[in-house]
């Protein structure tokens, strides 16, 4: 089974990536910023883009 894929905007504390990882470590949990994922300050449209390619969720606070 494929596992969820989520990426955290710029906004949300990245506290959150470990603490998902603490609950379920198959989760996959990036950064807007890590490696592999578009840099901070991406425009919200190109993140949204991504997302849709690359099969993720964006979590976002805003």
């Amino acid at each position: 089974m494929d596992s969820h894929k989520f990426i955290l905007d710029e906004h949300v504390n990245p506290r959150l990536k470990a603490t998902v990882h603490q609950q379920d470590p198959e989760i996959v949990v990036w950064c807007i910023g890590d490696p592999g994922a578009p840099p901070r300050g991406t425009p919200d449209p190109d993140i949204l883009l991504w997302c849709e390619a690359k099969g993720f969720s964006l979590v976002t606070n805003n």
